[in-house]
């Protein structure tokens, strides 16, 4: 991986995202999405303070099986953009529920159905 990382625009994400799902080699991906999921999971706070950056590395590495990495990855990225998002997340049908920190948070406060942030205002119509 560091050998990836030394070309040009290539960092930790990109390197690992590259050697597990096209080239088979277990890699932990670890993007914002990952983190911020990580994050509510444990209810442990996230940010880029070097021992946050620590523990979501090694919790994430725990966590990547060492045979179906490359489907757990694939998996993993698609319910951080999809269920885990970063505004409104859709705890209400988050298989994770009854293990995560923050769901359970937002289900004793009665918001599993209430959008954390007021809609945005419709755009003017301009005749």
């Amino acid at each position: 991986m560091a050998e990836l990382q030394r070309l040009p625009g290539v960092g930790m994400y990109t390197a690992a995202a590259w050697l597990s799902l096209h080239r088979g080699r277990r890699a932990v991906i670890i993007d914002a999405n990952v983190a911020r999921w990580l994050s509510r999971v444990t209810g442990l706070p996230y940010n880029r303070d070097p021992r946050h950056v620590r523990w979501v590395k090694k919790l994430a590495d725990e966590l990547t099986p060492q045979r179906a990495f490359r489907e757990y990855n694939y998996a993993v990225l698609d319910f951080t953009m999809s269920i885990c998002v970063p505004r409104n997340p859709r705890c209400d049908v988050c298989p994770m529920l009854s293990e995560c920190r923050y769901g359970q948070a937002r289900l004793r406060a009665g918001a599993l159905n209430k959008p954390l942030s007021r809609p945005a205002e419709p755009a003017p119509v301009v005749k």
